[in-house]
């Protein structure tokens, strides 16, 4: 696992010891990323289900100005640190250790410009958190929510939201959503 653009460019990050967490592979990062690089730049991001934090820690290489790291497993946050703070010049950043929704309830309205949307493969709670980010408002109003999911994974998206695009990589779907007109 490494930075692939950005200030902190090649770093290495520190990979998860187990199975229990999936890191995002490059070439989905990196098509990720590329679909959303006029937008990164000053950003806030929030990275949930961030496991060991290498998207949020790209959006911070790419510019981002600020990036929410959240994770019910203390091992994920805990290697989430390790990686940050194994970076120079790389600021900008809390974690939060709790379960992802009940983070999103202590957000406030208008709160990031994108969010990044994880879960384990086949987990019910996106529909949920879509719900609440929806609910809540949180996503800024030219924001977007990126959700990386199984392929078989169902997704139903809040009449307030609409897919701008959906990509499919092996086993891997992006979905990309914004604010409806």
């Amino acid at each position: 696992m490494r930075i692939i653009s950005g200030k902190a460019r090649g770093k290495k990050l520190i990979s998860p010891k187990d199975q229990q967490v999936r890191p995002t592979s490059d070439r989905v990062k990196e098509a990720i990323f590329s679909s959303i690089h006029d937008k990164i730049f000053n950003s806030t991001f929030l990275d949930l289900f961030c496991g060991s934090g290498q998207i949020g820690i790209e959006a911070l290489s790419r510019g981002a100005k600020f990036c929410t790291f959240v994770d019910s497993s203390k091992e994920s946050i805990d290697l989430t640190k390790k990686n940050l703070d194994s970076l120079k010049g790389i600021v900008g950043y809390q974690t939060i250790h709790k379960q992802v929704k009940d983070a999103l309830e202590g957000f406030a309205s208008d709160s990031f410009d994108i969010i990044f949307l994880d879960p384990p493969y086949n987990s019910i709670e996106i529909d949920k958190i879509l719900d609440i980010i929806a609910t809540k408002g949180i996503l800024k109003n030219k924001g977007i929510i990126i959700i990386e999911k199984g392929v078989s994974t169902p997704l139903s998206v809040p009449d307030v939201l609409i897919v701008q695009k959906t990509k499919k990589y092996a086993d891997t779907n992006i979905v990309i959503l914004e604010v409806a007109p």
